[in-house]
């Protein structure tokens, strides 16, 4: 049967291992937030130039959009009138 075959000895790690590594996984990612908390690099740069600037360019876009649907409208009213 497939689902009961036996697990190669060379792809079998131990659960202990598994755990251990996961361990060390969560305690790095701890300390590393830590570290940053103490930094204060928290936050993803919270009003700062990033912000701005994306939001400058979203204005700006959503304005070309905005201009181009309205001449598009103004050509079709001309094309059916």
């Amino acid at each position: 049967n497939f689902l009961v075959r036996p697990v190669s000895k060379k792809h079998f790690v131990e659960p202990e291992l598994v755990e251990a590594k996961l361990e060390a996984d969560r305690q790095a990612v701890l300390d590393a937030e830590a570290e940053a908390k103490e930094a204060g690099r928290t936050g993803g740069n919270a009003g700062g130039v990033h912000t701005a600037v994306s939001m400058v360019l979203a204005l700006f876009i959503g304005a070309s959009l905005a201009f181009g649907l309205l001449q598009t409208a103004v050509k079709a009213a001309g094309l059916f009138m």
